[in-house]
């Protein structure tokens, strides 16, 4: 279990920090990284705190 954590945590960092480099060279954003910048936004995070934040909710969501 621990392991499939771990590898659940490192494609997490992975694809957060994959997001904030699409955004960061103004090549656009899908809906779900849309998302996040209007998090950042509004709650003055970074874009990748938000894209590992929706993340983790929806594995639990969707693991209930």
């Amino acid at each position: 279990m621990k392991e499939r954590f771990l590898f659940f945590i490192i494609g997490m960092l992975i694809l957060t920090m994959g997001v904030a480099l699409i955004i960061r060279s103004n090549l656009g954003a899908s809906a779900w990284d849309a998302l996040a910048v209007g998090e950042s936004q509004m709650f003055h995070l970074t874009v990748g705190t938000f894209v590992f934040i929706n993340g983790v909710i929806l594995i639990f969501i969707n693991a209930f």
